[in-house]
């Protein structure tokens, strides 16, 4: 009961001070809010320009290499074959002119020996060929000259029965028709004449009548031998024979020419076949002397020799890295081949010794013959050395085309092949004004301008102040131009 007497009581107290309110604020009129006021813009944020040395070095990596070094290889000059025997060790200590490697030379002599004994036979043959050249040249001379004579004669015989006897043929022809009727007319005469002495009674009884008897024999004979003699014999020598003889003496004269040139073809080519087989076999001859003594020579070399006093190492330096050496080793273990030309060894001297490293280009300006570097071997980080810049070389291609060469003095514990970091100083100034590289800016329409915002005094704006820069290190800009020390820079460009 007495609970809620208290929370009616509080009800009625809100109810009061509300209209309180209410009637003050009719009184009074509306409440006036007093104005806000601007938020102040941030603060640019600065850098106040120092003093301080600048230092930039350069590290590059390299590795030592030795001044005098002579490659191992062999230049065989026929035999191609190189089987290990033996092999130095690497790391073996030579002087000039020991034992390097011993190469097989069991296949090579029976080589030697068996073109030696095909030599003799060789000899034979050149000799035998020789003598078959010098007899061809005879025959071939006397082939020719006979081959000549006979078309000479066959010349003169044609021309012989060309103008002494073919002009008379027919002249003999028309003769043997006279001569054939005369002595038709001849027998005929010798018959009637005999038989007039018959019935004259002038012959002996036992004769005429055998004697008559035979004329008319002879006569008949005679007529039929007239009858062949000018139907068939004398057309036969005159239109068959003669033109037959002609052709006859003509085929003569060609069938000689022909063979006289078959003969300059055939004995000349022969000769000139034997002569190209005689300078074959001369050839062949002189290669086999060459390559036998070629030969010889490369077995001399089949132990290999040091060309220089130093330190065995196995496979070949390529810009202080000993490139092959797993390869060099398998070819140079016993029964190993090794390769013709390929250099399988290197002799190492023990005095002198470089570095070499590569550099970058933008390196290549702050390098310069001359300039002092520290040396820090890998195996040895404690055992500093100082070294100087020899040369440099420029080469086409490569990460790095650029190989600096530097000089140091020789420790025993450095070897050939070690690697180690050089660092040079690149640019040094005591008295250096850098500021941040984001607080240096460029014309867009001009990018080698540069300049800076420096900060505003007594609510001016910041101005441009034009600069000039130096080098970088770390983000930091050096300004050799421009600014002094305790200039006040703006660190990004002001908001328009």
């Amino acid at each position: 009961m007495l609970q809620r007497v208290r929370v009616a009581a509080v009800l009625m107290l809100c109810v009061l001070m509300s209209a309180s309110a209410l009637a003050a604020e009719k009184a009074n009129g509306p409440e006036k809010k007093e104005p806000s006021k601007k938020k102040a813009p941030p603060k640019a944020k600065t850098y106040t320009v120092e003093v301080e040395p600048l230092r930039i070095d350069i590290t590059l990596g390299g590795v030592f290499e030795a001044k005098r070094m002579a490659e191992v290889s062999r230049a065989p000059e026929a035999w191609k074959q190189m089987k290990v025997v033996w092999a130095a060790e690497p790391g073996t200590t030579v002087k000039k002119g020991d034992v390097l490697v011993k190469l097989d030379t069991e296949d090579l002599g029976r080589t030697i020996k068996d073109i030696e004994a095909g030599r003799a036979l060789g000899d034979l043959a050149w000799k035998r060929a020789g003598e078959e050249l010098r007899m061809l040249e005879k025959v071939t001379k006397e082939g020719l000259a006979k081959a000549k004579l006979a078309r000479k004669r066959a010349e003169e015989d044609f021309a012989h029965f060309k103008k002494g006897v073919a002009p008379f043929r027919p002249k003999y022809a028309a003769v043997d028709a006279k001569w054939t009727d005369l002595w038709l007319e001849t027998v005929l005469t010798e018959h009637d004449e005999l038989k007039k002495m018959y019935e004259a009674d002038d012959l002996v009884e036992s004769t005429e009548g055998l004697v008559l008897k035979r004329q008319e024999l002879r006569v008949e004979w005679e007529k039929i031998g007239h009858e062949k003699d000018t139907k068939f014999t004398i057309p036969w020598r005159t239109k068959v024979q003669f033109p037959r003889t002609m052709e006859d003496q003509k085929k003569k004269l060609r069938d000689a020419a022909i063979a006289l040139e078959k003969a300059t073809a055939g004995l000349t080519l022969g000769l000139e076949k034997k002569k190209l087989e005689l300078a074959k076999l001369k050839y062949d001859r002189a290669r086999a002397a060459e390559h036998l003594a070629k030969l010889q020579a490369d077995r001399k070399t089949m132990t290999i020799l040091a060309p220089a006093g130093g330190v065995v190492y196995y496979g070949k330096c390529v810009r202080g890295q000993w490139k092959s050496v797993d390869k060099a080793a398998a070819r140079l273990r016993e029964g190993g081949q090794l390769a013709a030309y390929n250099v399988f060894m290197t002799i190492v001297g023990k005095r002198g010794i470089f570095v070499r490293a590569g550099a970058a280009e933008q390196h290549l300006r702050d390098l310069r013959k001359g300039k002092d570097a520290q040396i820090t071997p890998t195996g040895y980080p404690d055992g500093k050395l100082k070294g100087k810049i020899e040369s440099i070389t420029i080469q086409p291609g490569g990460p790095e085309r650029y190989t600096v060469r530097f000089a140091v003095p020789g420790r025993r514990q450095i070897l050939p092949g070690m690697t180690c970091s050089v660092r040079l100083i690149a640019y040094q100034k005591k008295k250096a004004i850098t500021v941040p590289a984001g607080a240096v800016f460029a014309e867009p329409d001009d990018p080698d301008s540069r300049y800076v915002y420096m900060q505003a005094v007594e609510d001016k704006e910041p101005k441009k102040r034009p600069v000039t820069v130096g080098r970088t290190k770390n983000g930091q800009l050096e300004i050799t131009k421009g600014l002094a020390k305790g200039d006040v820079i703006l660190l990004k460009k002001p908001a328009k």
